[in-house]
């Protein structure tokens, strides 16, 4: 399972709560980042004593909220499941942050999708497969009282590339995930992201695993259509806080009746009945006997236009955030006025996305 062909080594604590094998100093790094996010870079390495690779995401301080990301560190090390990307050790120093992953050459599931897709054509068969990654994972960290909160195409990763019917997806990204205790039998805070985020999120109800079960159905629409059932830029939420949302005749017709079922039982508003992971393993849709060879080039069509449209925002969102960190930046150490006038100058509102993402040629797209 995964990249490595060999497991990852595995030693005693080290006094800084990471096994001493897996620590930040037994990875040699590359000097070339693999790509650049508002937070840090990300870095090929490999271990000196196995030969495994991992990812290595190294992020400045200054752009982190501390306590958050040691938050997210703290539940992320003790999960360990074939479905969700592996933190096999960080380490904080006065100015930055490691984080030493688990190497997802596959990267983007979405981006996988329609690369390989093309090629040789997207069928339903695709998104049960991968429907079952990802119910799998979330059944694994609901059992562990761990609440994600961010499920989200860009957080599915694949540990190697799309090559044949075996590939595996991964869960990625615990910034906002936080477990429920004896003390904490709900979560309150909103967080999330738009158009995937449930509805007792946005308003500010007590909560648990089910919000995840939520945007997992969003997903698992896109995936059966090619687009999302909420629009994410819509001024009001009333459709996502109603549960509104339609399976178009024309889009859907290739789509089984099963299929639409789960979703319905997913994107569902009462908390107490949307479906869990255990209950979506068990369900009709993903034990039906569903041909690979039965492509649905519509759908791909599609998929392919969504995805070149948040490639080119998260592109957009990148060079906001760099810009705002060099602003800071020159601020605190005093530097050039005439630099920091420059920037200001930037008017970061026109880094809107395009109306035709799909022609432009520089959009960046980073994945840890």
């Amino acid at each position: 399972m995964g990249l490595c062909a060999s497991s990852p080594p595995s030693a005693g604590e080290n006094t800084d709560g990471m096994k001493s094998d897996l620590a930040l100093e037994m990875w040699d790094m590359e000097k070339d980042a693999l790509g650049k996010g508002a937070a840090g870079c990300v870095y090929k390495a490999t271990h000196k004593n196995s030969n495994v690779q991992a990812a290595i995401k190294v992020c400045e301080k200054e752009a982190l909220d501390e306590d958050g990301e040691l938050k997210e560190v703290k539940v992320w090390e003790n999960l360990l499941h074939p479905n969700i990307v592996r933190l096999y050790s960080y380490k904080m120093t006065s100015d930055k942050l490691y984080l030493v992953t688990e190497l997802m050459e596959g990267g983007e599931l979405f981006d996988a999708i329609v690369k390989r897709g093309e090629t040789v054509g997207y069928s339903e068969k695709w998104a049960q497969n991968i429907a079952e990654d990802i119910a799998l994972a979330l059944q694994y960290l609901h059992k562990h009282k761990v609440v994600h909160r961010d499920i989200k195409p860009e957080n599915l990763l694949l540990s190697k590339p799309i090559t044949d019917k075996s590939y595996e997806v991964k869960l990625a990204d615990f910034g906002f995930a936080d477990t429920l205790n004896k003390k904490h039998r709900k979560l309150h805070a909103r967080l999330g992201t738009p158009g995937y985020a449930a509805p007792e999120i946005l308003e500010d109800r007590s909560y648990g695993t089910e919000v995840d079960m939520w945007s997992f159905g969003v997903v698992l629409y896109i995936l059966l259509c090619g687009y999302p059932p909420f629009d994410d830029e819509a001024d009001d939420d009333e459709d996502i806080l109603k549960g509104r949302f339609e399976f178009d005749e024309e889009d859907w017709a290739d789509v089984s009746p099963s299929a639409k079922d789960l979703i319905q039982k997913l994107i569902h508003v009462d908390q107490k009945t949307r479906l869990t992971a255990d209950q979506v393993l068990q369900h009709p849709w993903m034990k039906l006997p569903l041909a690979e060879s039965k492509r649905n080039d519509k759908a791909m069509k599609r998929l392919k236009k969504y995805v070149a449209k948040k490639r080119w925002k998260k592109s957009g969102n990148t060079i906001r955030a760099s810009i705002k960190m060099a602003r800071l930046s020159i601020r605190k150490k005093g530097q050039s006025s005439k630099l920091l006038a420059k920037l200001k100058e930037i008017n970061l509102d026109e880094l809107d996305e395009s109306d035709e993402p799909e022609k432009s040629s520089g959009a960046a797209n980073t994945s840890l």
